[in-house]
């Protein structure tokens, strides 16, 4: 890199050229520490390498090895600075998440993108069904929120798992996968994750993405399949992302403007 050379004109009273008083090249100023924004670090016996995550309510949180020093986590931020702010500006872009459910008459529920009004009704046999546009929960316990709050989670998780098997079939179905076996599916509620894979112990996928559009579901089960590919997010991981589905962008934005938790 090429140094700045500093000339210091110097005006004296009555001349009319400048008398040069210094070429010494002068000290490049000293670059201010990089800002970087609040971070929780998690720290685990099982992990060997750094990794950082950024969630959807603007959470930044650093999965580190046991014992790793706060300087290795901080300049592992740095390197790490850029994509991190894209990430919380297109967080921030956003609308604001759904309002945590309540489990009250007629509140609005997503099941495959579409929203269907929450109908109690203790009166009927216990279980949760689709009329209409109706999502209803029967059942003695129905008017209590935390019984309605459980009926639902497994009727989410039991419709998810008939959901994903048939959407992982479709999906695995593209010649790019063609080489690989299908991978053994597990459906769970997760924290943090859309999905995972492993070669292992095969793909995990959310329980939640059950309330997002087909399209979505897609979207996120190509991407984990485009890690029997290649196993971080290069490049070529991407490039490949593209070639099965050249919209996913799109896709990302619908799910996480459609499940906001």
């Amino acid at each position: 890199m090429l140094k700045p050379v500093q000339l210091l004109f110097d005006f004296v009273t009555g001349r009319s050229e400048p008398v040069v008083r210094d070429l010494v090249p002068l000290a490049a100023p000293e670059k201010k520490a990089p800002t970087l924004p609040p971070f929780q670090v998690i720290p685990s016996p099982r992990r060997r390498t750094l990794g950082v995550e950024v969630h959807r309510d603007l959470r930044v949180i650093v999965r580190a090895p046991l014992g790793c020093p706060d300087d290795l986590v901080r300049r592992y931020l740095n390197r790490q600075r850029r994509w991190i702010t894209r990430q919380l500006d297109y967080f921030k872009a956003l609308p604001p998440p759904r309002p945590h459910p309540r489990y009250v008459e007629g509140e609005a529920h997503l099941y495959l993108g579409r929203e269907y009004q929450l109908s109690l009704q203790p009166e009927r046999r216990s279980q949760v069904l689709i009329d209409g546009e109706r999502l209803i929960v029967g059942g003695i316990g129905a008017s209590d929120p935390s019984v309605t709050e459980a009926a639902l989670s497994r009727w989410y998780l039991a419709r998810a798992r008939l959901e994903f098997v048939s959407l992982l079939t479709a999906c695995h179905a593209h010649p790019r996968f063609a080489r690989y076996g299908c991978p053994a599916l597990r459906v769970r509620n997760m924290r943090t994750r859309w999905g995972s894979l492993c070669r292992a112990r095969g793909m995990t996928l959310n329980a939640v993405l059950i309330q997002a559009p087909r399209e979505c579901i897609e979207y996120v089960i190509f991407h984990e399949l485009c890690h029997l590919n290649y196993h971080g997010h290069g490049a070529r991981f991407y490039q490949l992302l593209s070639a099965v589905v050249p919209e996913w962008e799109a896709r990302k934005r619908q799910l996480e403007t459609t499940i906001t938790w």
